[in-house]
């Protein structure tokens, strides 16, 4: 089965090598492109250890991968910013990229990101990924194991997932790649880190063993995640959702974060984008989940996303000049 693999930062890169692993994978690759042609990616994993990686064809655009298409997978896995041209609209003007049935696979944060998707006759999968790991140039450094719920967003081929799921599965991450049958309620308890911890490290610019230097902040950061724990129960309620999001889910959160982030320091993708002058995610991972908000008070999660609609406008900016 032929893969394409969009943005290979700290998740795409392990996805892509997890499926090379099985398939031939086509990767487009702009930043540092001559360096990984010349000498791949070093990846340093908490479930392969420490590899070099190079893409079975290494293009730097779409225009590039449709040599090798059409693909039976499309795994994506860029930053969710949208803006007047998008991923979604660049694969959309390569039609040579997909076929009827291919699988386009979203490894990407928030929620009601598959309404940015209208390609047609694609199977939509949504895939949910806890790993923290990051891209520092052309090293990957994973400090916690490769966990993905995959799932359908809507409808689609439950076989086609199924196979999927099973070519990237593999001896080392088996015990955790899981069918998701719930990617609403999965995106959503997702936001509890990403909408906490992620949003806030980049407010504060701070990483989140630092976040953990003060209790209080702490506290704080589990108030936050209340407010979303009653905007998404809400909103599952409304989608017919059996499941829901737990005060146990909320201090596994906490418990998780503090066991597995704290030891290593580790940076947030907001925060790891702000330090680099690039623009955040702060519309899929806050502002659609303030959308879906009805009539409850949501102070702290309004206060944040103020706060980073302008640190976006300043990032914004600072790109604006420099191009």
């Amino acid at each position: 089965m032929s893969t394409l693999v969009i943005g290979l930062g700290g998740v795409g890169t392990v996805a892509a090598y997890t499926l090379q692993k099985k398939v031939e994978v086509t990767a487009i690759v702009r930043s540092g492109h001559e360096e990984v042609k010349a000498n791949g990616f070093t990846i340093k994993s908490a479930d392969y250890g420490e590899v070099q990686y190079k893409p079975t064809n290494l293009v730097k655009d779409l225009k590039g991968a449709e040599e090798f298409g059409p693909f039976d997978n499309i795994v994506v896995s860029t930053k969710v910013i949208p803006k007047d041209k998008n991923i979604w609209d660049d694969v959309k003007e390569h039609p040579n990229l997909f076929k009827k049935g291919t699988n386009v696979v979203l490894i990407q944060n928030g929620i009601e990101i598959d309404k940015y998707w209208s390609l047609p006759d694609v199977n939509l999968i949504s895939g949910v990924s806890y790993i923290s790991s990051t891209k520092v140039g052309t090293t990957i450094n994973q400090v916690a194991p490769d966990e993905v719920s995959f799932g359908l967003f809507d409808g689609g081929d439950e076989e086609a997932l199924k196979e999927f799921v099973a070519l990237y599965t593999n001896d080392v991450n088996k015990a955790n790649i899981k069918i998701d049958d719930n990617v609403r309620f999965t995106r959503l308890k997702k936001l509890l880190y990403n909408a906490s911890y992620n949003t806030i490290g980049c407010l504060m610019n701070v990483d989140v063993g630092i976040i953990y230097t003060s209790p209080d902040l702490v506290n704080k950061i589990r108030d936050v995640m209340k407010e979303i724990q009653l905007v998404a129960n809400k909103d599952l309620e409304a989608h017919n959702s059996d499941k829901k999001i737990t005060d146990t889910d909320v201090e596994n959160m906490i418990k998780f974060t503090r066991e597995i982030d704290v030891p290593v320091n580790y940076q947030p993708s907001m925060l790891v984008d702000f330090r680099n002058d690039r623009e955040i995610e702060v519309e899929v991972i806050l502002g659609n989940l303030i959308r879906l908000n009805k009539d409850d008070k949501i102070p702290l999660l309004e206060f944040i996303y103020d706060g980073l609609q302008v640190i976006q406008y300043t990032l914004t900016n600072k790109l604006r000049h420099k191009s």
